[in-house]
């Protein structure tokens, strides 16, 4: 972006885990969005492929823009009275306690549904903790991002400077399934750890599921 001078440029792109062809590699754009599972980045990585680069200027057309704009903005009014709104400030993390209570929640490698320190990891706990700004209270404002156009803003934002792991959020936050598998999966109730790990995958380009479980 900085050497063509254009923000609005998007890229796609492997990183090492591409380039030496491993087999869950991801193919990540805007350091935080994972085209994970199937080992995609590996095909690209081998075609010698490092990244596809992208500018959109035209806009899409619709059938009805009017009723377009109208559900958009019915959706925008109402998220917060909706069964989702919770999505909105905890994320996918959320469903961290929904599979627990089902018995759902992978553990110990799925030899068991349920992991008793569950709430150390859970979307509550990102919240009140990690997300960036939370330590001012600032985290709904700060710990939070969307994917384009989305008003729901479930994608998190974890900055962590103090302590054994250090995290950036230019490289995001755990969605539900890299808590899980970094998480319970593995035993793992170390909220800082596995955001840790997720930045690690997003630098290096791997998919957080298949590499969590192949831990496990």
């Amino acid at each position: 972006k900085q050497e063509l001078g254009d923000d609005k440029i998007e890229v796609l792109q492997v990183g090492p885990a591409g380039e030496k062809g491993v087999r869950f590699a991801a193919i990540i754009n805007m350091s935080t969005r994972a085209n994970g599972r199937t080992g995609m980045g590996a095909v690209m990585g081998s075609k010698n492929l490092k990244a596809v680069v992208v500018r959109g200027k035209a806009r899409p057309t619709a059938a009805d823009k009017a009723r377009l704009n109208q559900i958009a903005k019915w959706g925008a009014d109402n998220l917060s009275k909706s069964d989702i709104a919770g999505l909105s400030k905890y994320g996918t993390a959320e469903t961290i306690g929904a599979n627990q209570s089902t018995g759902t929640l992978p553990t110990y490698n799925y030899n068991r549904g349920v992991f008793d320190k569950w709430e150390a990891i859970d979307g509550t706990t990102m919240y009140d903790t990690v997300l960036k700004g939370a330590a001012e209270g600032k985290q709904d404002r700060e710990g939070h991002d969307t994917c384009y156009a989305c008003t729901v803003h479930c994608k998190r934002v974890v900055e962590i400077s103090d302590g054994k792991y250090k995290v950036d959020p230019h490289y995001g936050g755990p969605e539900y399934e890299t808590l899980a598998t970094f998480g319970s999966y593995c035993g793992v109730d170390d909220l800082a750890a596995i955001c840790k790990a997720n930045q690690i995958c997003n630098m290096y380009g791997i998919d957080t599921i298949s590499c969590g479980a192949t831990i496990a």
